[in-house]
């Protein structure tokens, strides 16, 4: 999928929960869901994250194939616990928690997008299986950046956001 099109569909699954979310740690959960949401591709030097950081990307991607490690549950907690250390360090324990969690959750639903693509699904169980997942079946797979994902998917999810930015804004007016 597409940077913006795992931004939008992460955005559609996240922005409900902040219901959830106490309000002052909002702003930290839903930025970290986006990052998270882009983080995965961090081993595709061509990809969004990886401009942003591309020596880190050069160098994670010498190592791991696209779609490799970097779209696993293990690295998943790797990076949790890494968020929790510096949220410990730096900020609150607190801030940590939401923004590790929002984290997970974006780089979980990514994933997710991945394993609906035709490009071979996703290892997510990586390194005990290698076995590739998919959450569609093949004929409802479909290719990255192909006619679909513009036409169709991505706007699909874009109009889902502003209703729920809508939503969330008519919420907070009445209360």
């Amino acid at each position: 999928m597409l940077a913006k099109t795992h931004m939008m569909s992460s955005a559609t699954i996240l922005l409900p929960t902040l219901y959830f979310i106490p309000i002052e740690y909002a702003a930290v959960f839903i930025v970290a869901g986006m990052l998270g949401s882009l983080f995965p591709d961090i081993d595709e030097p061509r990809s969004l994250i990886s401009s942003k950081v591309y020596f880190v990307s050069k160098l994670i991607s010498m190592f791991t194939k696209h779609r490799g490690v970097t779209h696993t549950i293990a690295i998943l907690v790797l990076y949790s616990a890494i968020i929790l250390w510096i949220s410990d360090l730096y900020f609150t324990l607190e801030i940590g928690v939401y923004a590790a969690l929002g984290f997970s959750l974006g780089n979980l639903l990514h994933c997710m997008g991945d394993a609906a693509t035709k490009e071979g699904g996703v290892a997510i169980f990586y390194p005990i299986t290698s076995k590739r997942f998919y959450i569609l079946p093949h004929s409802l797979r479909f290719k990255t950046a192909g006619t679909l994902e513009r036409a169709f998917i991505l706007p699909f999810f874009s109009v889902l956001v502003i209703g729920e930015l809508f939503l969330i804004s008519k919420f907070i007016t009445q209360q």
